[in-house]
């Protein structure tokens, strides 16, 4: 669902303008770092989405596939996660017919050529590079539930 709305969000000393802002969808994310988990889960519950987070791929994957698991309908994967890195994890997601449908937005320091194109390879419909902005989260839950999404390593202004 789209809704349009004039919101600002607020960051540490920044207001972002959001014109077309999606609400209300699940979203799961996986990263290790406690900070970076704490900012989107912040960022994208003030945005009006549900918010569930993991530490790590395989705890995450082991509570999607339980029977009474409500699915996401996207996910912001860490690539550098421990046990599975999140190549790894976005291929796993992908092989089960429950999980594939599900658009993933990498994430990650390392924001290369090749690492884009690994994680396109793997699955990502997109790809954000840390550090990165509520601007950008929000930007990203937007053009990855927008039927005209851009994929995982090609050129926008902020990725």
């Amino acid at each position: 669902m789209v809704v349009y709305v004039a919101v600002a969000v607020v960051t540490v000393g920044n207001v972002f303008p959001c014109v077309e802002v999606v609400r209300d969808m699940r979203i799961l994310v996986i990263d290790d770092s406690p900070l970076i988990r704490k900012i989107l889960e912040t960022c994208l519950q003030r945005a009006g989405h549900q918010v569930m987070s993991y530490p790590d791929g395989v705890e995450a994957m082991r509570q999607l596939l339980s029977p009474q698991a409500l699915l996401p309908e996207l996910i912001f994967l860490d690539i550098d996660l421990p046990k599975l890195n999140g190549y790894e994890i976005a291929r796993k997601f992908k092989a089960k017919p429950a999980l594939a449908a599900i658009p993933i937005v990498m994430i990650s320091r390392h924001a290369g050529i090749m690492d884009r194109l690994k994680a396109r390879l793997a699955g990502a419909k997109s790809f954000l590079a840390k550090p990165f902005t509520t601007q950008q989260i929000l930007e990203e839950v937007t053009n990855v539930a927008s039927p005209n999404n851009t994929p995982a390593g090609a050129p926008t202004e902020n990725r």
